[in-house]
C-alpha cells in the first residue's frame, strides 16, 4: 500500500485510540500480624489514571500452619479462619476527578477459640479495575 498523508493520519488515529484508554488492573499487597483494624499510611499509587471509580476486589492469604500454632492444635486440626475485610478509606484524585491512587485499611477479627494475643500473619491483596489512561512521561529522556 502506498504511503500517503491520509493513510498516515488514519494509522495515527487508530494507534492513539488503542493507546488512549483500556481496561486496566492494578494490584497491591499488605501484611498484618494479629487482629484489629489497621489503616496503612502509604498511599497506593496506581501508575495509571482511572477515568472512573475503579471496582475493588480483595482477597487474603494465610499460613494455616501458623494459625494452628497460634491455637496450639495439631498440624491437621480444622481451624476457624480469621475474618478479614478490606476498605478504601480515601481516594487520591486529579483536578478532573480521575483516580490516581488511594489509601486502604483492613479489619481482622478472630473467632473466640484464638487467644487474644495470637499473631496470625495475613497477606491482604487488593486489585482495582476500571478504564484507565496510560500515564505518559512529560519529558523525553535522551
Amino acid at each position: 500500500m502506498a504511503n500517503s498523508p491520509l493513510n498516515d493520519y488514519t494509522a495515527d488515529r487508530h494507534r492513539n485510540r488503542e493507546n488512549a484508554a483500556r481496561l486496566c488492573h492494578v494490584s497491591s499487597r499488605f501484611r498484618t500480624d494479629g487482629q484489629g483494624t489497621v489503616e496503612f499510611e502509604d498511599r497506593v499509587e496506581f501508575g495509571v489514571t482511572f477515568v472512573e471509580r475503579p471496582f475493588i476486589q480483595s482477597g487474603w492469604q494465610i499460613d494455616l500452619d501458623q494459625a494452628r500454632d497460634a491455637l496450639d492444635v495439631s498440624s491437621n486440626a480444622d481451624v476457624n479462619l480469621p475474618q478479614a475485610t478490606g476498605y478504601v478509606t480515601e481516594w487520591d484524585m486529579t483536578e478532573r476527578d480521575h483516580y490516581v491512587g488511594c489509601w486502604v485499611a483492613v479489619s481482622v477479627s478472630y473467632s473466640v477459640e484464638y487467644p487474644a494475643d495470637a499473631q496470625v500473619r495475613i497477606w491482604h491483596d487488593f486489585t482495582w479495575s476500571a478504564i484507565a489512561l496510560k500515564d505518559m512521561p512529560t519529558e523525553l529522556s535522551g
